[in-house]
């Protein structure tokens, strides 16, 4: 009988807990919104985050609201990190020529496991056919397939980078 009493004060005190959470969640949500908009230096972070007020009072729900604020302050640090970024490098300046190095030497790098992936492929295959199987070809198959995959991963990673680049500029 003690057990059915204990059980029934610990649902009233957890809907009780749950109550309240929901009624202090909405000011909760607001306060993270105005952190996640402080975190954005930049002119514009009180119009950021009066919008991301709105967008916040238009959802349905105080827990709802509550990860939706989660989600805004997770977004700002990679927002503060890109505005920050912006407003220090210029479009000339020694960093945006190391930018664009590093761009080129990634797109060297991809171009250069892929072409040495297919040569090791090639070199395997030609090692197969004459019927010498030995471990340096295996271990040529294994670096053909590591080079090769390495060369494809880091153009497509390369290429994946670009189009976000343009669809943010854009």
């Amino acid at each position: 009988m003690q057990e059915f009493f204990l059980g029934l004060a610990a649902v009233v005190v957890v809907s009780l807990f749950v109550n309240e959470l929901s009624g202090v969640a909405g000011w909760l949500a607001q306060r993270i919104i105005k952190a996640a908009a402080y975190r954005i230096h930049d002119p514009s972070r009180e119009h950021r985050a009066e919008e991301w007020g709105a967008l916040l009072n238009e959802t349905p729900g105080q827990l709802t609201k509550l990860l939706t604020a989660v989600r805004f302050w997770f977004a700002s640090f990679r927002l503060a990190r890109s505005v920050s970024r912006h407003q220090t490098e210029t479009v000339n300046g020694p960093a945006a020529e190391r930018r664009r190095f590093a761009r080129y030497r990634r797109g060297v790098q991809a171009t250069l496991g892929t072409v040495l992936g297919f040569l090791a492929g090639v070199l395997t295959n030609l090692a197969l056919q004459t019927g010498s199987l030995s471990l340096a070809t295996i271990l040529w198959a294994l670096g053909a397939t590591l080079l090769l995959t390495l060369g494809f991963t880091a153009g497509y990673l390369l290429a994946a980078r670009r189009r976000r680049r343009r669809s943010a500029n854009s």
